[in-house]
């Protein structure tokens, strides 16, 4: 009976109805995909033959991130270091990007 409900219920979520809206595993969900999406439209601008492979990379980033609780603040920790690397050499003009593969 509770599942059902939860899965009638999977239409509030991120509404202003959603019950779970303010727990810190939902907060953090959104924060990762508002950051993406901001990450996204950084890479639009400065995206070119000299930093691509580095920005598909730095786009498959979060795809790491895994869990939940405190296992995906873990797993989201892990990248950060990874993360700044290719923002600096995404943003660096001319620098030799190694192949995607």
């Amino acid at each position: 009976m509770l599942f059902k409900w939860l899965a009638a219920a999977r239409g509030l979520r991120d509404s202003v109805f959603d019950p779970f809206r303010f727990f810190s595993e939902r907060r953090f969900d959104r924060q990762m995909i508002n950051e993406y999406e901001q990450l996204v439209d950084q890479l639009i601008e400065v995206v070119g033959d000299h930093n691509y492979a580095d920005a598909v990379e730095l786009s498959r980033l979060p795809l790491q991130v895994r869990g939940y609780g405190h296992v995906k603040q873990r797993s989201a920790k892990a990248i950060e270091a990874r993360h700044a690397d290719l923002m600096t050499r995404v943003h660096a003009p001319g620098v030799k990007a190694r192949a995607v593969g």
